[in-house]
């Protein structure tokens, strides 16, 4: 009985391995003439063990996955300023956090002609 504990605190003394998460696209670009950016956004992780998670975007939670070892979003996301989401444990532990940006154009003004030219 004295070696089935220390077998079970050698295997749980591991350090928590970061989870594989794949957030795309990692950027909105936005025309000069809108307030926000708007495009369909896509969480995929994977974990090496079994861990209650929830994916948050900001604030706002997402979805949460009891205990899993994947897990998946997709959503319209739209917003004027950059977007951080995060993976984070039941206890409040952020294992993951990644950004996503909004990104405007600038109208270009283009001349019509070389500035010599009569037409």
């Amino acid at each position: 009985m004295k070696w089935l504990g220390l077998v079970f605190l050698m295997g749980n003394s591991g350090a928590l391995k970061a989870p594989q998460v794949e957030l795309q696209p990692r950027w909105c670009v936005a025309a000069p003439s809108e307030s926000s950016c708007k495009a369909d956004v896509q969480v995929q992780w994977s974990q090496p063990e079994p861990l209650p998670l929830c994916l948050y975007r900001q604030e706002q939670q997402l979805k949460c996955w009891p205990a899993a070892l994947q897990g998946q979003w997709q959503g319209e996301v739209k917003a004027d300023t950059p977007q951080l989401f995060k993976l984070i444990l039941s206890d409040g532990t952020v294992i993951w956090q990644g950004s996503w940006q909004v990104l405007f154009t600038q109208h270009v003004k283009r001349r019509n002609r070389m500035p010599w030219s009569l037409h």
